[in-house]
């Protein structure tokens, strides 16, 4: 994903918001998407090693299940 997200906002927001998306933020976006990835990583090891493997993923399973279902609500 990171290695196309700056292709991918060029390409498609590019054309549609000229006056915001520059080359400038299409970085930003990326550096951020990398930053957000890198404390999340950083974030779930240590509550993994903090509290156990098998809470941690019983919250990554059964905590996207309230997400996906409010979704479509959220889109609306």
């Amino acid at each position: 994903m990171f290695a196309v997200a700056k292709t991918m906002m060029g390409d498609v927001f590019m054309k549609t918001l000229p006056a915001i998306v520059d080359a400038s933020f299409t970085m930003n976006y990326v550096m951020m998407l990398s930053a957000g990835s890198l404390v999340g990583r950083l974030g779930w090891a240590y509550f993994s090693d903090t509290y156990g493997r098998r809470l941690t993923f019983n919250i990554f399973g059964f905590g996207s299940i309230p997400l996906y279902a409010i979704l479509p609500f959220l889109i609306n």
